[in-house]
């Protein structure tokens, strides 16, 4: 989230991401539909790509702003020259009820606009204990009312046998590394549950005078209600709040506010968005500055990716 006095700015290192990507495209592309809660990190990882290579081909401003339902493209890996293995088939019932009693786990419905990812963070588990325990060789396939099996505990992975994996070069910029700081900090955090954080945030709106739903939406689509969320920009936690507007947000509320807290950062959350419903004209105008910023809204008007940015906040205001 930028400040809301102030315009999105990408990182400064973006159009050197994108010249080192641009040799980095694959074969053959497809379109593939955003999911709140998802990351370029987490797409470039399922698709066996880097977020480089995307950025790149998908020609993005704003990397660290994706958007539920946004269209994205993502490779599609080279088929090898060995027999491909056969399409993986919907789970029989039957099978499933066995494994259910041979292994240790818990059934789950797969539910519409669920992602592997989504579905482990849920059970407190990875997405590749989800994938191995399953036998889900492409995250991509699974289906609404599809029935998989949530492992007791995610195995830890082991590295490949005989294969030296080259060590990855640690952060490099300044912004990088408050990246990586911020996220080994919230990592080593105790953070509340989705449905104790949705709790948090109705609580924090209605003692601000804020309308609970617009304060969910914002929420749901900044970080899918996730404290640990950490964008491209540094924005942190619930309602991706940068460290300045973090300031902000305490000076408006007259006391200061530790964004790695899930209550603190949620009531920063709120509190911006009590400034924005008041000094806005409209509630469209709202949502558009704690996305692009409010002055810059007023002076420019909506960006195209802001206006595709208001239209999600409320399809998901109308959910709840």
């Amino acid at each position: 989230m930028a400040p809301p006095v102030a315009d999105h700015a990408p990182p400064a290192n973006v159009h050197a991401v994108h010249q080192q990507a641009a040799a980095a495209t694959a074969t053959t592309w497809r379109s593939y539909t955003i999911r709140p809660g998802d990351t370029l990190t987490a797409i470039a990882k399922a698709h066996r790509t880097t977020v480089a290579a995307l950025v790149a081909h998908n020609k993005l401003s704003t990397p660290g702003r994706i958007l539920a339902g946004q269209q994205l493209q993502v490779p599609v890996a080279a088929p090898a020259k060995s027999k491909a293995p056969a399409p993986r088939r919907a789970p029989n019932p039957k099978t499933i009820a066995k494994k259910t009693t041979t292994r240790s786990g818990t059934p789950y419905v797969v539910r519409r606009g669920d992602t592997l990812i989504g579905i482990a963070r849920a059970h407190h588990t990875s997405a590749a204990a989800l994938a191995k325990a399953n036998q889900i060789g492409n995250p991509n396939t699974l289906r609404a009312g599809e029935r998989i099996l949530i492992p007791g505990q995610a195995a830890p992975a082991k590295p490949p046998a005989k294969r030296a994996t080259p060590k990855k070069p640690g952060p490099t910029t300044k912004l990088q590394r408050e990246i990586a700081a911020s996220r080994a900090k919230l990592a080593r955090t105790s953070v509340p549950n989705r449905e104790q954080t949705r709790a948090l945030i109705v609580a924090t709106a209605r003692r601000y005078g804020v309308n609970p739903k617009l304060a969910l939406a914002i929420g749901w689509q900044e970080s899918g209600w996730n404290q640990r969320a950490v964008s491209s920009t540094n924005a942190v936690g619930t309602m991706q709040v940068m460290p300045s507007s973090g300031v902000w947000a305490g000076e408006l509320d007259g006391r200061k506010v530790d964004l790695y807290k899930t209550e603190d950062n949620i009531r920063a959350g709120v509190v911006i968005l009590r400034f924005l419903t008041t000094h806005a004209s409209s509630m469209d105008q709202a949502i558009a500055g704690y996305y692009q910023g409010l002055g810059g809204v007023q002076s420019r008007g909506m960006y195209p990716d802001t206006k595709a940015y208001v239209r999600a906040v409320k399809a998901h205001m109308s959910r709840y």
